[in-house]
């Protein structure tokens, strides 16, 4: 009955997610990011993860930085640690129960602000205004690819040059694990997984033609893996693929980051489902 009643909830779920199909997936995510369960969740986490931590150690070492941008700020988790290192700190979130959150967790902190803001349009600042720019753990995947870009320009526009921008994004090559299922030894657990496949596969036709080796272009996707009960759209990227947009986007020195904090020699070939990238904005014309 168990088994049964999960499979209901996951069929109801997959066939709302379809109903979404009208309308993009930036603004799906945008709705469960908005979403008072999301809210709340977010108000209660805290601490750094070790990618970040580790970014955070290395831009101590670094000449003071006067302003920092924090994208994505959420319930503000990343608040306290870097605004350390910065004499002005702006979080900026497009979920304005986010911003309220934040804005009552630190109200006594002058030199802490916060704004409701869409990354993909920053005009609210000027060019050249940011030493450094940190796009909250996976906020960047909640767009899709031409939103991404346009983030990506508007960072660079208002980060000085050689200013540092710090994100992290899904690695598509890792993700390809949720597409396989292993064996289990007890029969409800392995039912539940041939269940969450299945939603996956239901969900995510590109990733299947990419797997059963079909010939198509795929170093960047929209994928759905059951994140916040199915409600979120992740977008995944290849390492080399990253890299790249990267560079297009007028960034430079780029470095990428494992889930353990470690640097990652060359172009990454990592299970880790997660990388953490750091670069610097390069020249401008």
């Amino acid at each position: 009955m168990e088994l049964i009643e999960f499979f209901r909830q996951s069929e109801r779920k997959a066939k709302n997610i379809l109903g979404f199909r009208s309308v993009s997936p930036t603004e799906t995510n945008r709705i469960t990011y908005n979403s008072l369960n999301r809210v709340d969740a977010y108000a209660h986490v805290v601490g750094l993860l070790k990618p970040e931590q580790t970014i955070l150690d290395l831009l101590r070492t670094k000449p003071p930085f006067r302003r920092m941008l924090d994208i994505g700020v959420g319930g503000g988790r990343t608040t306290k640690y870097f605004a350390e290192i910065t004499e002005e700190y702006v979080g900026i979130d497009y979920s304005e129960k986010m911003i309220k959150v934040c804005r009552e967790k630190f109200q006594k902190h002058p030199k802490i602000s916060f704004a409701a803001a869409d990354a993909r349009n920053l005009s609210i600042y000027a060019v050249n205004y940011f030493d450094f720019v940190l796009f909250s753990h996976g906020g960047l995947d909640a767009v899709e690819h031409e939103d991404r870009k346009r983030i990506l320009h508007e960072i660079w526009r208002v980060t000085k040059k050689g200013g540092y921008f710090c994100f992290s994004t899904s690695n598509l090559d890792a993700m390809l694990q949720f597409c396989r299922i292993k064996l289990s030894k007890h029969p409800k657990v392995f039912a539940r997984k041939l269940i969450r496949l299945l939603l996956i596969r239901l969900l995510n036709p590109q990733m299947w033609k990419y797997i059963r080796g079909k010939k198509i272009d795929l170093n960047h996707t929209m994928f759905i893996i059951g994140a916040d009960d199915w409600g979120l759209k992740t977008y995944c990227i290849t390492p080399e693929a990253q890299v790249k947009q990267l560079t297009d986007s007028g960034f430079e020195n780029i470095r990428t980051y494992d889930l353990q904090g470690e640097e990652i020699m060359g172009l990454p070939n990592t299970t880790d489902v997660e990388l953490y990238y750091l670069c610097n904005v390069g020249k401008r014309d």
